[in-house]
């Protein structure tokens, strides 16, 4: 079955068509979510995002128009986009699993905990009130722990200027957060 008798066969709902697209593209659908999340994702995480790559393509189908390109690269491209929407939500998740352990490794002090996790909360509301550049750049600097020049090739400006923005949004913080440490 060609690629054009096999979008006609998905968008009439054929179950037997999909079984087909899963025969031809399975092993291309996993290598591009494998190349983005990498292997030290676990099996399962790897394994949902799969299915929900099937799941896009089956109920997109209609979205898929062959004469703007092959059925290959349309797949190629939902399973990229989707396969970066887990990795976002893992390392989202790493991140709070972290400030968890970070908590729970405290000797148990349920004052002290709680004291955390408001100052915690404190920190990220001042955070929130930079201008969006700064914000990002303390984002992926304290909370997502990437270099400065990951963080300077990402939004196309040179180290010092990230540097900078890093040194000012400090000044900025401290401002705000004074009010915060004096009661």
């Amino acid at each position: 079955m060609d690629d054009r008798e096999l979008v006609d066969e998905i968008k009439k709902q054929n179950t037997e068509a999909l079984d087909q697209l899963i025969l031809q593209y399975s092993k291309l659908i996993y290598g591009v979510i494998g190349s983005v999340l990498g292997e030290r994702h676990e099996r399962v995480e790897i394994e949902e995002c799969y299915n929900d790559v099937l799941l896009i393509l089956w109920y997109k189908i209609d979205s898929f128009q062959i004469k703007k390109g092959q059925l290959k690269n349309w797949i190629i491209s939902i399973a990229k986009f989707k396969a970066l929407d887990y990795k976002r939500k893992l390392k989202q998740k790493h991140i709070e699993q972290t400030i968890e352990q970070l908590i729970l490794q405290d000797d148990g002090d349920v004052e002290k905990v709680l004291l955390k996790e408001e100052e915690k909360e404190f920190v990220l509301q001042a955070i929130h009130q930079l201008d969006d550049v700064d914000h990002n750049i303390f984002y992926r600097r304290y909370i997502a722990d990437e270099s400065i020049e990951d963080i300077s090739n990402g939004l196309h400006m040179s180290t010092s200027a990230v540097y900078t923005r890093l040194s000012r949004g400090k000044q900025k913080l401290k401002r705000v957060m004074e009010g915060y440490y004096e009661l």
